[in-house]
C-alpha cells in the first residue's frame, strides 16, 4: 500500500490554484473557439466531412470529450500529488469528510467546465437540442469519475511518496532538485497510475517536440506539416480541442514541478513574495514578447539556387507585359485595346470562391474585340480565387487564353472550386498556433544562436506556413478529385509564383494576365505588392507609395505564400517579416532588425481597387502600335454584409447609389473607451466607399454623342437569406453553392436575377460583343463630369 503522510487541505482558492493549468486551457479554448461569430459555419461544415470514415460532428464530440476528460484527469493528478493522496479509497481514508468532499469536488468542477464548453460550442453551430447530445458522453463520463474508485479493487504498489519531502523550498537549486521527485509523484499518483499518465504525458510531449522541430527545421516541399496532418483527422475547431487536450499534461507537469520554488523574503519583519511562481503568466508574456525580440514570423521564399524563376532582378517591366498581351489578345490592329482589370476584395474563403466565379465569368465573356483579362488585383481571401484562376490559365494553351470566348477555363474552375477552395484551412491554422508557434516561441533564443552558428536564415515554420501548406494540400486534393492532376498540367500551389507568368527560359507566357496581391506594411501603412513585373529597375512604376515584395526579398515565393502575403488576417495570423535572401544574418538582425512587415492588404484597401485603378490609369496613358488603350475595371466584392433587398446601395454605373448628405446611418451609443478603435476600423469601409464612387464617376461616362461609355462593372456577393456567409477559412459545401449561384454565367439572364449581378454580366457581354462587331468605341474620357444619365441597361 502507498505510504503517505496525513495531508492538510487548504482553501478552495488554493485547490483551484493547484489546477490552474487545465482551467487556463479551458478558458483560452472557450474564448478562442466559442465566442467568434465564424464558429457557426465551421461546425455546420463538419457535417459534410468524414475524416477516417467518421462524421466530422462525431470527431468534434470526441475532441471535446477528450478535452473535458484530460482537464479532469490532470486536475485530479495535480491535487493527488500536492497532498500525497493515492488514487484509491484506501488512500483517502485518513481525510476528514469535508476535506474529502472538497478534494473530489474541484476536479469534477473542472470536468463540468469542459462539458459546458462542449455544450456552448455545439449550440453555436446547431441548436440547444443538438447541444444536449453532449450528454451522450458527458453523463457516462461523469458517472465513471464519480464512482470509479468504488468499482476498483485495492492496489498494492512497491513505491512510496514522502509528501513532506516534496514541499516547496526557497532557492533555484533546491527547486531543481525537487523537479523530478515532484514530477514522479504526479505521474505515480495520477488516476489509474503511471500506465495511463505516462503515455498521456508522452503523447503531449511528442506533439510539443514535433512542433519544435517543425518550427525551426525547413519542411520538404511536399510535406504537409503536423498541423495539416492533425486537421485531417480532426477538422476545423476539433483539431484545436485535441491540441488543447494534449497541452494540459505537459503544462500541469511543468506547473507542479516549478511550484516547488518558493519566492519569499522578509520586509519590515513580515514575509512577502510568491508561494507559487506565476508560470503560466510568464509563459504567456514570453510568447507575446518573443516575436518582438526574435525573428519568428518570416515570409517563406524559394532560394535563388532552387529555381529558374527565383532571380527577381530579371523580371520584365510592366510595358513588356502589355506589349506581349497585345500580340496575343488584341489581334485587330485597327481597333483600340480593351484590357480588363479585375479587382477582388478580401473575405477569406468566401472571397476565394466569389473571386474565382467572377474571373471565370469574365473570362467566358471576353476574347473578342481586343478584350481579355490583363491584370488581377487581389486582397486576402480573394487571392485564393485569383491563384486558382491563374493556375488554370497557365496550363491552358496560349491560343485559347484570349483568342475567342471559351468556357474551357470556366469549366475547369467549376470542377475545381466547388469543394476545396472553401475547404478546411482553418484547422491547420489553429493547430499551427498551438503546435508550432507556442513551442517555437519558447526556444527562440536557442534557435537564434544555432542559426547564427550555422549561417542560416529564419524562414517560415509558424502558423502562417501551416496555412500556406493547407492551401497547397487543398489545391492538390482538388486537382486529384477533378482528374486534372497530370504531369505538366495545372501547377500546384507550391510552385514558384513567377512560374505562372514566365517560362523557364525567362520569356513571358503569351497572353497570361498579371496577378498582383496587395499586402500592407505595418510601419508605414503603405501597400506592399507581390507582382511579376520589375519594381527594382523599372522607372514606369504606376503604383503610388507602394513597395515591391519580391524586390525586397530578392527572391521568388511559392504561390501559396503569394496568397498569404495579402491575407495575414488580424490575430489569426502573425505579421510576416521580409528578410532578404542575400547575405548572412547577424544576431542583431535576428533580434528584430529593421525590416518591413506584411499584414493583411485589407488594412489599406479591402477591395483591391486602388491598385486596379492605378493600373487602369497607367493603361490609359499607353499606346501600342499607335492604338489607344481603353481599360475596363471589374470589381468583385465579397463583403456579404447586406442582402439583395438593399442592392441599390451597391456602387454601380452610372449613378448608384444616389448619396443624400442628410441621410447618415445611425448607430447605438458606443463605449467611449472603444470609440477610437471602432472609428478607425470603420474608416476602412468609408475609404472603400469613396474609392468605389471615384472609379464609378471616372469610368461610367457618356461620350460627346450621348453614347454610353461604360468601363466599370461591380459584382457584389450578398448575404444569403437562408444562411449566413461567414468570414472564415472553412465553409460548408452548401454555402459554397450559395455563393456560386449568385452569378450564373453559363445561362442567359432570367427572372431569377434578384441581386443585379446577372444584369451586370449581361451588360458586360453586350459591350464586349459591341467591340467584336466593330461598334465605334468612344474616345478616352476627359475630366470627370456630372452624372445625370439614367442607369445603363
Amino acid at each position: 500500500m502507498l505510504r503517505v503522510e496525513s495531508p492538510n487541505l487548504h482553501s478552495w482558492k488554493s485547490l483551484f490554484r493547484t489546477t490552474r493549468a487545465p482551467l487556463t486551457v479551458l478558458a483560452i479554448a472557450g474564448i478562442g473557439l466559442v465566442l467568434p461569430a465564424q464558429t457557426s459555419d465551421e461546425l455546420v461544415a463538419l457535417q459534410d466531412m468524414y475524416p477516417l470514415g467518421i462524421s466530422g460532428v462525431v470527431m468534434l464530440q470526441i475532441a471535446v470529450g477528450a478535452l473535458a476528460v484530460c482537464s479532469w484527469y490532470w486536475a485530479r493528478a495535480a491535487l493527488a500529488a500536492r497532498f500525497g493522496v493515492d488514487d484509491t479509497l484506501e488512500g483517502r481514508a485518513g481525510l476528514e469528510e469535508h476535506h474529502r468532499d472538497a478534494f473530489d469536488a474541484v476536479p469534477r468542477v473542472v470536468y463540468l467546465a469542459g462539458v459546458l464548453l462542449g455544450v456552448s460550442l455545439v449550440w453555436r453551430g446547431f441548436s440547444w437540442l443538438q447541444a444536449a447530445s453532449v450528454a451522450i458522453w458527458a453523463v457516462p463520463g461523469y458517472a465513471l469519475i464519480r464512482w470509479r474508485l468504488a468499482l476498483t479493487t485495492p492496489r498494492c504498489r512497491n513505491y512510496s511518496i514522502d509528501n513532506a519531502a516534496l514541499r516547496s523550498r526557497r532557492g533555484l537549486v533546491a527547486c531543481a532538485r525537487l523537479a523530478w521527485p515532484r514530477t514522479r509523484a504526479l505521474l505515480l499518483l495520477a488516476p489509474f497510475g503511471p500506465k495511463v499518465s505516462v503515455p498521456l504525458f508522452g503523447i503531449g510531449m511528442i506533439a510539443f517536440i514535433w512542433g519544435v522541430i517543425e518550427g525551426y527545421v525547413p519542411w520538404a516541399r511536399n510535406h504537409a506539416g503536423l498541423p495539416a496532418l492533425a486537421s485531417q483527422m480532426f477538422p476545423g475547431p476539433s483539431v484545436a480541442m485535441i491540441g488543447f487536450a494534449l497541452m494540459i499534461g505537459p503544462l500541469t507537469v511543468l506547473v507542479f514541478a516549478i511550484d516547488g520554488l518558493r519566492i519569499e523574503g522578509r520586509l519590515l519583519g513580515r514575509g512577502v513574495g510568491l508561494r507559487r511562481p506565476p508560470v503560466l503568466t510568464l509563459m504567456l508574456v514570453w510568447t507575446l514578447l518573443a516575436p518582438v525580440l526574435f525573428s519568428l514570423h518570416t515570409v517563406r521564399i524559394i532560394p535563388p539556387s532552387a529555381s529558374a524563376y527565383s532571380l527577381v532582378d530579371t523580371r520584365k517591366p510592366l510595358r513588356a507585359f502589355l506589349e506581349d498581351w497585345a500580340k496575343v489578345c488584341a489581334p485587330d490592329t485597327a481597333a483600340p485595346l480593351h484590357p480588363i482589370v479585375v479587382a477582388i476584395s478580401g473575405g477569406a474563403s468566401r472571397a476565394g470562391i466569389w473571386g474565382a466565379q467572377v474571373l471565370a465569368a469574365v473570362d467566358a465573356a471576353a476574347g473578342r474585340g481586343n478584350s481579355a483579362i490583363f491584370a488581377i488585383s487581389s486582397v486576402s481571401g480573394g487571392s485564393l480565387g485569383a491563384a486558382a484562376y491563374m493556375a488554370v490559365m497557365s496550363a491552358t494553351p496560349a491560343a485559347e487564353r484570349c483568342g475567342h470566348p471559351s468556357m474551357a477555363v470556366a469549366d475547369r474552375l467549376a470542377r475545381l472550386n466547388n469543394a476545396y477552395l472553401g475547404g478546411d484551412a482553418l484547422g491547420p491554422l489553429l493547430a499551427g498556433a498551438l503546435l508550432a508557434d507556442t513551442p517555437r516561441s519558447l526556444f527562440a533564443p536557442i534557435a537564434a544562436v544555432v542559426r547564427l552558428a550555422a549561417h542560416l536564415m529564419p524562414r517560415g515554420g509558424d502558423r502562417a506556413e501551416a496555412l500556406e501548406r493547407a492551401f497547397e494540400r487543398l489545391w492538390h486534393q482538388d486537382l486529384v478529385s477533378a482528374g486534372l492532376k497530370k504531369p505538366g498540367g495545372i501547377p500546384e500551389f507550391s510552385a514558384p509564383f513567377l512560374s505562372l507568368t514566365y517560362r523557364p527560359d525567362g520569356s513571358l507566357r503569351p497572353g497570361m494576365p498579371i496577378w498582383i496581391t496587395n499586402g500592407t506594411d505595418v510601419s508605414t501603412g503603405a501597400r506592399m505588392l507581390t507582382a511579376p513585373f520589375d519594381g527594382m529597375h523599372d522607372a514606369d512604376w504606376p503604383f503610388r507609395a507602394t513597395g515591391d515584395v519580391l524586390g525586397v526579398l530578392y527572391a521568388d515565393v511559392p504561390i501559396s505564400t503569394a496568397i498569404n502575403n495579402s491575407a495575414r488576417f488580424p490575430y489569426l495570423e502573425p505579421s510576416g517579416e521580409l528578410v532578404p535572401a542575400m547575405g548572412r544574418d547577424s544576431m542583431h538582425a535576428q533580434m528584430r532588425g529593421s525590416r518591413p512587415e506584411l499584414v493583411d492588404g485589407g488594412y489599406f484597401d479591402n477591395e483591391g481597387l486602388q491598385t486596379a485603378l492605378e493600373m487602369a490609369e497607367w493603361l490609359r496613358r499607353q499606346r501600342v502600335d499607335g492604338r489607344a488603350v481603353e481599360p475596363i475595371i471589374v470589381q468583385a466584392t465579397a463583403n456579404a454584409d447586406i442582402v439583395a433587398a438593399v442592392r441599390a446601395t451597391v456602387v454601380r454605373c452610372p449613378n448608384r447609389p444616389i448619396d443624400v448628405p442628410t441621410q447618415v446611418p445611425t448607430a447605438p451609443h458606443t463605449l467611449q473607451l472603444l470609440t477610437p478603435v471602432i472609428g478607425l476600423n470603420s474608416v476602412r469601409g468609408a475609404h472603400a466607399a469613396v474609392l468605389l464612387r471615384e472609379v464609378r464617376d471616372e469610368f461610367c461616362k457618356m461620350d460627346e454623342k450621348g453614347r454610353p461609355m461604360r468601363a466599370f462593372y461591380h459584382f457584389y456577393l450578398f448575404n444569403s437569406p437562408d444562411r449566413n456567409i461567414p468570414l472564415n477559412w472553412l465553409l460548408a459545401p452548401q454555402t459554397v453553392t450559395d455563393i456560386r449561384s449568385q452569378l450564373v454565367f453559363a445561362k442567359a439572364m432570367g427572372p431569377t436575377d434578384t441581386n443585379g449581378n446577372q444584369a451586370e454580366y449581361a451588360n458586360l457581354r453586350q459591350q464586349i460583343a459591341g467591340f467584336a462587331a466593330g461598334t465605334p468605341s468612344p474616345a478616352a474620357p476627359g475630366p470627370r463630369e456630372a452624372q445625370t444619365t439614367p442607369e445603363l441597361r
